[in-house]
């Protein structure tokens, strides 16, 4: 992947307005200070992910801080994807969520291999049973779209939301940020790494199972 090519003149002006010093912005973008410096210099192409941390730390969007790529109907293309797949998701539609993957399409979730069965896929049937033993116990809530950011480079998509989510067994709902990464094949997903941080849902799945083994 070759990055996203930062926009400078925009990215100094975004830390001005917020009146932070690039070492403040390398804190909250957890990158150091020759990195924000190479984003506002934009004479080189950055990691996508690197300018997603920069675009949050001034609550805005990649797409304000990045020289667009020439290919912008493939990328719209691809966005239009996203919204598919989150309304899929929050409908907790497994086939139209499956519909819009490859048959050898990966799915990885590091760090979540305790709460998720199976939470690492390998092909279209894997993900089938991740899909419906994870629509069971969970249901969307709610997804802030003010803290939705998508945008496309080349194949990938880099996605980062805020999300209500309940977990259905225990009648309890969990707030997390998931950043998401999603590589496509053509127009469907071939590939998905998923990173949240799951504190709140392991300890409602704790106390839940407690609870559960103390009942008469």
């Amino acid at each position: 992947m070759r990055g996203v090519h930062p926009d400078g003149e925009k990215i100094r002006l975004a830390r001005s307005a917020a009146s932070m010093t690039q070492e403040e912005v390398a804190g909250i973008a957890q990158c150091n200070v020759k990195t924000i410096r190479k984003a506002e210099q934009g004479t080189n192409r950055l990691d996508l992910r690197v300018i997603a941390a920069i675009a949050s730390a001034f609550e805005t969007t990649v797409s304000q801080l990045t020289i667009p790529d020439r290919n912008v109907d493939h990328h719209g293309h691809l966005l239009q994807r996203m919204d598919q797949w989150i309304h899929h998701f929050a409908a907790s539609d497994v086939e139209g969520f499956l519909s819009l993957h490859t048959q050898d399409s990966v799915l990885e979730m590091p760090g979540a291999e305790d709460l998720f069965t199976p939470a690492n896929c390998n092909g279209i049937d894997q993900l089938l049973n991740h899909a419906v033993v994870f629509f069971k116990s969970f249901r969307l809530i709610e997804l802030q779209q003010k803290l939705t950011h998508s945008y496309a480079a080349e194949r990938f998509v880099f996605l980062r939301m805020t999300a209500s989510i309940e977990y259905i067994p225990a009648g309890r709902s969990y707030t997390a940020c998931h950043v998401h990464e999603f590589e496509f094949r053509e127009d469907k997903i071939s590939r998905r790494v998923s990173v949240a941080d799951y504190g709140e849902l392991r300890q409602i799945i704790k106390e839940h199972e407690y609870t559960q083994s103390t009942k008469p």
